[in-house]
């Protein structure tokens, strides 16, 4: 708050107050102090430099200048432009232009309270501070001459004024009527209709009394306007009100008169309300708390009702959640030394979610013990107009139950395809903390396994310490003779796939702790896929609780056959960083691979292998004496791997540019095995001379560059130039527009892609293709116009059986037939994310004439967790 109370006395004479006549003391009274808008104002509010003006009929007579802005006209004429019949805001002004040149939140603010207060005194031009902000262009009002308020009356029969040339703007253009309506909305729920505008004359009141009241600042005030010579007669101080209003004519009757003028049925309110359209929004919803009794902080989960608008179905466009601390004498929490804190100053607020969730879950990070909150909901039709919010929920936040499982036990390493014996197969648990033992009792592995796993009774974890699941518990103790009989819990039922399934683990609670869904594809490694690695956790002390299953956070084994039941060897820390895998001529160029050192010390590679298979891994040694600086980079290209194309050696090798191809890099060990993993990488078919490069460089996925940068920093991607502009992986259930084109339609057919052309000519994507999470082959003839879009769906849309289908999806999105809609991909686009990309074909290969390349145009990783946006 910017407002602050002061006192202060004025002691003139050896004697301070006179013993004979209480006319002359030192008492002067209580006032109230109106700060100056000036560039002191604006520095402590944080708004820019710029010309205030303070208003009184135009540009020149009683008109001042408070705040000259350094870059402004120093002569009015840009007050004289703005408040110009011809071009100032009394002109026929778009739609357009009045958002340009008009801050409208802070003049939708100032125009209510003037009607909520009744400022009588309110003339156009005159008794308001306008404001020129300089770095934005827009005009602000900014109040001015608040003596004339809370008369439950017109003053001097007038109507209520206001900047008049606004209320026509209201009548002329409904978006910015629209946006004002839902202004006045937000502020009669969280302020005005739940009594908290009382509580602002309340808390101000108890400032001035201290909450006593008998003493008082007030009764001193009162009496010497009472009792004062100049008066007409004695005891007049609250005599100029209705006497109706006004029943109690005493400093407590005048604070309940005010709270009742702006509070519904009072004065003010009437104004403020009789401006406000409510017809045709959508219905205000209702909340109800689905969480654990006693709103512990980690269960606030709220429901809402659905979405009703009296205009017919179809109409959802967005809802919004909000929560808001309250602090008043009324919450259980109340500490009288703190200040009131008023819902409509809010805590938090969701996103517009502008696809339908009746469920919220509060962030943990946004409320504290102790103290009181209340959460509300808005719905928003497709026109932007927003309902009233729902009745809050007001709640005490209490302290959430222990959950150590949770917080500390994590799923550390997985054995899904062992190379040699499929019945060494393991899961492994680790509990990260450093100090808790966790219990285990009833902590369960629901799938993966073929039946349920849970920990018997007395299971315990000890903090930093490992425990494994086995498939085949001889099995696994025959290949991992090393690991403890006390580090095995138990066997698991059926074995996990080869190809890739979830594995989830869930507290005794039912609750997830866990949902890892790997595969042997995708952005999985492919060295735990039978090829002697397993699949563990990289940095398992720092990944975020949301990201525990995903893809980007799991690595190969450094060490062969894994590590179950300790600590994982570290990544050594040098990548495979680029490459070039197509260097037919004209290009005079060979394959090449980059390696990169990440690390923060220089790194010996000498005697480490390249390849491109992993059922051959020692083909390329690397030279003696080979070191890569610290964030050094070394490039090998065909002269040292394929040294003579024409006679090639047996562990020569090539890069496949036609077919995409995989490179490796391993250590052996001293018996001639495998003895450290380093690196993978996996790529499709690539251009002739474009080379692939992890983006960021030495961290990301190999993407195409936009020119090569062998031997040093990777530079940028290339993108398309067709790109994937938007997809929908996890469609809202079908609305009931949609259900009543179709009513067997399900979310799973609401699912689309879509493509856009952003160049000057049409493309025709015939042989063109998507792989990823889906695949299709999109059917020859297939055009993409110049600056359009093509959205792809799950079904196909020429089909005769699925029309109605059909006209289900558009009446969903409300898409005419004049949006493209194509084919129908097989798969389904996972919730979780995965890998979307469209490729391009190519020329044939001169040795393959029949075979068709397919390179990279667009690629998207997409996430369900920030910085996606998790309301997709």
């Amino acid at each position: 708050s910017h407002t602050q109370y002061f006192q202060f006395r004025i002691i003139d004479d050896a004697t301070e107050s006179s013993p004979s006549s209480q006319y002359e003391g030192d008492f002067w009274g209580l006032y109230i102090a109106i700060e100056q808008p000036d560039g002191r104002f604006l520095d402590e509010r944080g708004l820019d430099d710029g010309n205030i003006f303070n208003m009184h009929g135009g540009t020149g007579g009683a008109t001042t200048t408070r705040n000259q802005g350094s870059l402004l006209p120093t002569d009015r004429s840009d007050l004289a432009s703005f408040i110009s019949s011809s071009t100032g805001y009394r002109a026929n002004h778009t739609e357009e232009w009045w958002r340009d040149n008009v801050n409208l939140e802070s003049y939708f603010a100032w125009y209510a309270i003037n009607l909520i207060v009744n400022n009588s005194d309110l003339r156009p031009d005159e008794n308001v501070n306008y404001y020129h902000n300089q770095v934005t262009g827009q005009w602000y009002t900014m109040p001015w001459d608040l003596d004339l308020t809370f008369e439950d009356r017109p003053h001097l029969g007038r109507p209520d004024t206001g900047w008049e040339a606004l209320q026509t703007v209201f009548s002329r253009l409904p978006g910015i009527k629209r946006d004002f309506d839902n202004y006045v909305r937000n502020l009669q729920d969280l302020l005005l209709d739940n009594g908290q505008a009382g509580l602002v004359f309340a808390e101000l009141a108890n400032v001035l009394t201290g909450g006593q009241n008998e003493g008082t600042i007030v009764q001193a005030n009162q009496a010497q306007w009472d009792y004062h010579p100049r008066k007409n007669k004695k005891g007049i101080w609250y005599k100029n009100f209705n006497s109706s209003l006004l029943p109690e004519e005493s400093f407590e009757g005048l604070v309940a008169y005010m709270q009742d003028f702006v509070t519904v049925g009072g004065y003010g309110y009437g104004l403020l309300d009789s401006k406000v359209t409510d017809a045709d929004i959508p219905a205000k919803p209702n909340i109800t708390y689905t969480g654990p009794a006693g709103f512990p902080k980690n269960g606030l989960s709220f429901e809402t009702s659905s979405f009703n608008d009296p205009q017919g179905a179809g109409t959802f466009g967005g809802m919004q959640w909000r929560l808001a601390e309250v602090h008043d004498p009324s919450v259980a929490n109340y500490d009288p030394r703190d200040p009131y804190i008023y819902e409509i100053e809010g805590t938090w607020e969701s996103d517009v979610f502008t696809s339908f969730d009746n469920q919220i879950q509060i962030p943990t990070d946004q409320v504290e013990v102790g103290k009181t909150y209340r959460v509300r909901v808005r719905m928003m039709d497709a026109s932007g107009n927003w309902s009233h919010w729902s009745e809050a929920n007001q709640f005490q936040v209490t302290v959430a139950p222990p959950s150590d499982v949770a917080e500390y036990l994590r799923i550390s390493e997985v054995n899904y395809n062992p190379a040699t014996d499929a019945d060494a197969e393991f899961i492994e648990l680790t509990n990260i903390s450093s100090a808790i033992s966790l219990d285990l009792s009833g902590v369960a592995f629901t799938s993966g396994p073929s039946t349920p796993f849970v920990f018997p009774s007395g299971t315990t974890l000890n903090a930093g310490e490992y425990l494994v699941v086995v498939r085949d518990q001889l099995a696994f103790q025959a290949h991992y003779p090393s690991v403890a009989a006390s580090s095995i819990a138990g066997e698991y039922q059926g074995g996990l796939s080869n190809s890739g399934e979830k594995i989830e683990l869930q507290d005794n609670g039912g609750n997830v702790i866990v949902s890892l869904d790997y595969s042997d594809g995708g952005t999985w490694s492919q060295w735990a896929d039978g090829h002697g690695g397993t699949l563990v956790l990289d940095a398992v002390q720092e990944v975020a609780f949301s990201e525990l299953g995903k893809p980007y956070h799991w690595r190969g084994s450094t060490e062969l056959g894994g590590s179950p039941a300790a600590a994982n060897a570290s990544a050594l820390g040098v990548v495979i960083n680029e490459i070039l895998a197509h260097t037919d001529p004209p290009l005079d160029a060979s394959d090449a691979i980059e390696l990169l050192n990440t690390s923060d010390v220089a790194v010996d590679v000498s005697g480490w292998y390249l390849s491109d298979a992993v059922s051959s891994l020692f083909k390329f040694e690397i030279p003696d004496g080979t070191v890569i600086p610290a964030g050094g980079y070394v490039v090998f290209d065909e002269t040292d791997f394929n040294p003579t194309p024409g006679t090639p050696g047996p562990n020569d090798f090539a890069l496949s540019g036609a077919h995409g191809d995989d490179v490796w890099l391993v250590i052996p060990s001293s018996s001639g095995g495998v003895g450290s993993f380093v690196d993978e990488v996996h790529f499709q078919a690539t251009q002739n001379g474009e080379t692939l490069g992890r983006t960021p460089d030495g961290t990301g996925r190999l993407l195409p560059l936009v020119q090569s940068t062998l031997g040093c920093e990777n530079g940028l991607p290339r993108v398309g130039p067709v790109i994937i502009s938007e997809i929908q992986y996890h469609p809202d259930q079908p609305s009931a527009a949609a259900l009543s084109v179709w009513p067997e339609l399900v979310s799973d057919d609401l699912e689309f892609v879509e493509l856009y052309n952003p160049t000057n000519d049409a493309i025709d994507l015939t042989e063109w293709q998507i792989r990823g999470g889906i695949e299709l082959d999109f059917a020859a003839g297939t055009i993409l116009d110049s600056g359009a879009a093509l959205v792809v769906i799950s079904f196909n849309p020429d089909n005769p059986d699925n029309a109605a289908r059909l006209a289900g999806f558009r009446a969903q999105y409300g898409i005419t037939a004049a949006v493209a809609i194509v084919d129908g991909y097989s798969g389904q686009l996972t919730n979780r994310g995965e890998v979307v990309r469209l490729e391009r074909p190519d020329s044939a290969p001169l040795d393959e004439p029949d075979f068709i390349p397919h390179f990279t145009e667009d690629e998207v990783v997409y996430d369900d967790v920030l910085p996606w946006p998790t309301e997709a």
